[in-house]
C-alpha cells in the first residue's frame, strides 16, 4: 500500500471560555468604581456616571449614568455637577431642561470648575466665581487611603495623567499598608500582571487574600481565579468556587461569570448547565462582557437553555461592542457559516482582525486561515504565516499543524523542512493526530528528521490511536 503524502489540513474553529475575567484592567476599573460608589464616594460616583455614558466597560445607558452624576452632584462634587448639568442640557437620561443645566453649570462653576465656567461662558450666562485650578494637584494627604488609591488609578489608567505604572504602585502601596481594601485589591492587581513591579503570583495572591478577609468582592473574585489557575497557590477548583460564592452574594458580575464557568465545567462543583447558564445571564444583565460572551456561547450550544443563535449572536454582539475578543471571534464564526446571520465573510474578517489584534490565539489561528483561503480579504500569505506564528507561539495547536504546512509547502516563506517538523512536533506532542501523522511521515521520507521507520510507524500509530485513518493505513503499509 502506497504511504500517502498529503499534509495540507485547515484549522477547525473551537469555541473558547474567558477565564478570570475580572483580572483585566478594563474590569477591575469598573468593579472598583462600582463598589465605591456604592460606598458613597462622589468621585467614584461621577466615575460610574461617565462610564455608563460613554459605554466604558459596561453598556452604554444613560438613565443610569445620570442617577449616578445626580448621586455625586448632591454630594457637591464639582466634577459631576458639571456633568449633570450636561447631561440636562443635552436629555441625556433626563427631560431636557436648560434652566436645570445652568443651575448645576454655576454650582461647579462657583466652585472654580473651569468647565462649568467655559459652559457657562457658551450659554452667555456670568460667573463671579475665582478662577482656580485646584481641584486636582496630585497633593493627596498621605493618610487619606481613598484619595491615594484614586491617584493611583489616574496613574495607572493615564486618566489625567501620563500614565505611570511605577507611581500607582507607590501610591497603592501606601493606601495598602494602611489596610485600605481597595488599594491591597489594586496592588494584587499589579503583581499579578506585572506592572510596575516583576510579576508575581505569590505577592499578587498576598494582597487579593488581605483585601479579600474584608469582604472585598473584587479581591474575593480574582483569589477565586488565583485557584482555579494555581496561582501563587495549589491549584484548588472547590477554593476557588468558595471564593466566587461570596463574591456572587455582593452582585459581582466577574464572580458571576467565574462561577458559572465552574458549573459549565464541573470543575469545584457538579456540572450543572442550567446553574451556568442562569449565571452567565445574571453577569450578562449587569452589562459584563464576560458574561455576556459566555450567554451568548450558552445559546450557541444549546447547554442549560434552548439553542438560539440568534440570541446567541445578540448577546456576542454586546460583548464585542465591549471589545471582548471571545465574543467577536464567536461572532465571526457565526459569520462566517451564516448561523443565526446572513453569511457575511467580510464581517467575519473584520471581526476575526479585532479580536487577533487583542492577543486572542484562535482568532489569530482563524484569520490566518482567512488569508490563506481567501475569505473576506485578499489571499496572502505572508499575512497568513504572521498571523499563524503568533497564534502557534501561544501554543495553539491548531496553529502549530498549520505553520508546519506552511513551512513544508513553502506558502509565503522558503520551503524549510526542519521549522515544518519542528511545529508539526509540537503540535503532535499536545495529542494533535493530523500532526502525529504528518510527523511520520516526515520520518519516512527523512524530510526534517534523520529517516526511521520505528519513528514513523511511532507516530502513525499515536495518530491511529486518536481516530487519523491516514495514520492507520500508512501504518498497515508499513506492517
Amino acid at each position: 500500500m502506497q504511504i500517502m503524502k498529503k499534509t495540507l489540513v485547515y484549522g477547525m474553529v473551537v469555541f473558547s471560555l474567558s477565564f478570570g475575567v475580572t483580572i483585566s484592567a478594563v474590569a477591575s476599573d469598573v468593579e472598583y468604581t462600582r463598589v465605591l460608589a456604592d460606598k458613597g464616594y462622589a468621585e467614584h460616583q461621577n466615575r460610574l456616571g461617565i462610564m455608563y455614558a460613554e459605554g466604558d466597560g459596561v453598556e452604554r445607558d444613560f438613565i443610569k449614568s445620570f442617577k449616578w452624576l445626580q448621586k455625586a452632584a448632591i454630594q457637591g462634587y464639582a466634577p459631576a455637577q458639571n456633568n449633570l448639568g450636561g447631561n440636562y442640557y443635552s436629555g441625556y437620561g433626563v427631560h431636557q431642561d436648560t434652566t436645570k443645566a445652568i443651575e448645576w453649570f454655576q454650582k461647579a462653576a462657583n466652585q472654580g470648575h473651569v468647565a462649568a465656567q467655559n459652559n457657562l461662558k457658551q450659554l452667555n450666562i456670568s460667573n463671579n466665581s475665582t478662577v482656580t485650578n485646584s481641584y486636582y494637584q496630585g497633593d493627596v494627604n498621605e493618610s487619606d487611603v481613598a484619595s491615594l488609591t484614586e491617584l493611583a488609578l489616574k496613574y495607572e489608567s493615564g486618566d489625567g495623567v501620563t500614565k505611570d505604572y511605577n507611581k500607582a504602585v507607590e501610591l497603592y502601596e501606601k493606601a495598602a499598608y494602611q489596610g485600605y481594601a481597595p488599594a491591597q485589591f489594586s496592588i494584587g492587581n499589579m503583581y499579578y500582571h506585572g506592572r510596575g513591579v516583576p510579576k508575581d503570583y505569590g505577592s499578587a495572591v498576598e494582597w487579593f487574600q488581605k483585601a479579600a478577609t474584608q469582604g472585598y468582592a473584587s479581591a474575593q473574585n480574582n483569589l477565586g481565579v488565583a485557584y482555579r489557575e494555581g496561582h501563587g497557590v495549589k491549584q484548588d477548583y472547590s477554593k476557588g468556587v468558595e471564593l466566587y460564592k461570596k463574591a456572587v452574594q455582593q452582585g459581582s458580575a466577574g464572580a458571576q461569570n467565574n462561577l458559572g464557568i465552574a458549573y459549565k465545567d464541573g470543575k469545584g462543583v457538579p456540572q450543572n448547565h442550567y446553574l451556568a447558564f442562569k449565571l452567565f445571564q445574571e453577569s450578562a444583565d449587569q452589562g459584563y462582557a464576560g458574561g455576556q460572551a459566555n450567554l451568548g456561547l450558552a445559546y450557541q450550544n444549546g447547554r442549560g437553555v434552548v439553542q438560539d443563535y440568534n440570541k446567541a449572536n445578540e448577546w456576542y454582539q454586546k460583548a464585542a461592542q465591549q471589545g471582548d475578543p471571545v465574543a467577536q471571534h464567536n461572532l465571526a464564526y457565526n459569520y462566517k457559516n451564516g448561523l443565526g446571520v446572513r453569511q457575511d465573510y467580510e464581517k467575519a474578517f473584520y471581526l476575526y482582525q479585532e479580536a487577533a489584534t487583542q492577543g486572542y490565539a484562535p482568532a489569530q489561528t482563524n484569520l490566518g486561515m482567512r488569508y490563506t483561503t481567501g475569505e473576506g480579504v485578499r489571499q496572502d500569505y505572508k499575512k497568513a504565516f504572521y498571523w499563524m506564528e503568533k497564534a502557534a507561539n501561544q501554543g495553539r495547536s491548531v496553529a502549530q499543524i498549520n505553520l508546519g504546512r506552511i513551512y513544508y509547502q513553502g506558502e509565503g516563506v522558503p520551503v524549510d523542512y526542519d521549522k515544518s517538523f519542528y511545529w508539526y512536533k509540537k503540535a503532535a506532542d499536545q495529542g494533535e493526530a493530523i500532526a502525529q501523522k504528518n510527523l511520520g511521515l516526515l520520518y519516512y521520507y527523512g524530510e526534517g528528521a534523520t529517516r526511521s521507520e520505528a519513528q514513523a510507524k511511532y507516530w502513525f500509530r499515536k495518530a491511529c490511536t486518536n481516530g487519523n485513518q491516514e495514520g492507520c493505513n500508512n501504518l498497515q503499509a508499513l506492517n
